[in-house]
């Protein structure tokens, strides 16, 4: 299992980018297959500990994310998380985002992902190939629409 990546350029600003995904409570309205967010602990006055129900078709996945925030440079910002637990076997990543200019950011998402179950590696490849590209770019659309 090793760690995938996608990058894309999102125009708006590194502030507006990292708001739009730490706005868990949200996902449900622009990220199509989260169903239902639930914040089980905040630290910081952030939210640390997310509980997600995912619709996967044939079932109903929920999982629990711990995240850590990185905001000492304003030009780049990340939000990192580890696995808690749930139906899945692990899921570790991180979205960092980068200054182009003012107004465009170079966004970049890492995922790691074991779903628990026995898929052939070009199946598994193919869903977070696909999963993720849906994920970076619906952030690109709502943090440009907002």
């Amino acid at each position: 299992m090793h760690e995938e990546r996608k990058e894309v350029e999102i125009s708006a600003s590194v502030k507006k980018c990292f708001d739009t995904i730490c706005d868990f409570t949200s996902y449900p309205t622009w990220q199509k297959t989260i169903k239902e967010v639930t914040i089980l602990d905040k630290e910081n006055g952030r939210p640390a500990v997310v509980e997600y129900k995912l619709d996967a078709i044939l079932k109903t996945i929920q999982y629990t994310l711990h995240y850590n925030y990185k905001e000492d440079d304003p030009k780049k910002l990340s939000l990192g998380w580890t696995y808690v637990g749930g139906d899945l076997k692990k899921i570790e990543g991180s979205y960092t985002f980068k200054e182009i200019s003012p107004q465009k950011t170079l966004a970049t998402y890492c995922l790691e992902l074991d779903l628990g179950v026995n898929v052939p590696g070009f199946i598994l490849k193919k869903f977070k190939d696909n999963a993720m590209e849906d994920s970076i770019m619906s952030l690109k659309k709502r943090a440009e629409q907002n």
